[in-house]
């Protein structure tokens, strides 16, 4: 399982520069209207549809193997 500070790698990115509109993945604040990733596996968001901005709440959909719970 992963949880925070449990030894595992990972590489966290982000960008400080402010943004006068909401990304291109809107409208995408609610679960029904969640944007599609699964057919973009092993893809960064940044290069898929631009960046992810936190300008509200945002869901995004994506699709896991059974059974692969816990593998990156």
């Amino acid at each position: 399982m992963y949880y925070e500070d449990q030894g595992n790698q990972y590489d966290l990115w982000w960008d400080d520069v402010e943004y006068s509109s909401d990304d291109h993945y809107e409208e995408n604040d609610t679960l029904a209207a969640a944007y599609d990733l699964s057919s973009d596996e092993q893809t960064w968001l940044s290069t898929i549809n631009g960046y992810g901005i936190q300008a509200d709440r945002d869901w995004y959909r994506i699709e896991v193997t059974p059974g692969m719970r816990g593998y990156w």
